[in-house]
């Protein structure tokens, strides 16, 4: 059994165990929620290294970053899809922003940090994100003026038109 006592700097900044199973229900939920519609990834690096991103990087406080990399994100199904040999390479990072962003707390991050990068997302073109607490087993969606709603039942996203009961996720 792993336990947080003694922990190293590298170790503080990996992801817990609850978020790395939040992430993966999380992420099998929305992939069901819109099989046909959306097409669901996680840890897809959204490339921030053209001029107009680095603008955006450095009004949030988040210069020299060369990527931003969500726990999960949403895509319209025909705008991500698996890349097949014959089609070219695999891409490391992607420029097209998601519908969806979801930042799932770790005990090595702040609210604020994940505020900063979701006012990065929404100046992307980012549509909705999501705050995910898998210690306080809630979700807070955002909306791109920050307007928020606070989660513990269902999780709902109008702008997306996603529902999702969190206790398929929290249990």
């Amino acid at each position: 059994m792993m336990t947080t006592d003694n922990l190293t700097q590298e170790e503080f900044g990996m992801a817990s165990q609850n978020h790395a199973l939040t992430q993966l229900r999380l992420g099998v939920q929305l992939y069901l929620a819109g099989e046909e519609k959306f097409s669901a990834a996680t840890e897809l690096s959204l490339d921030m290294g053209t001029p107009e991103r680095v603008e955006i990087l450095k009004k949030h406080g988040l210069e020299g970053t060369k990527e931003l990399r969500p726990d999960l994100v949403l895509y319209e199904a025909n705008k991500l899809s698996f890349i097949k040999a014959s089609q070219g390479a695999d891409r490391v990072r992607v420029l097209e922003p998601p519908l969806l962003c979801v930042e799932i707390i770790s005990p090595s991050q702040g609210s604020q940090e994940i505020i900063n990068k979701f006012k990065v997302y929404f100046d992307i073109g980012v549509k909705s994100c999501w705050y995910v607490d898998p210690t306080l087993e809630l979700a807070i969606t955002y909306k791109p003026d920050l307007e928020n709603e606070v989660f513990k039942g269902d999780l709902v996203d109008n702008n997306l038109g996603i529902n999702i009961p969190l206790k398929k996720i929290f249990y």
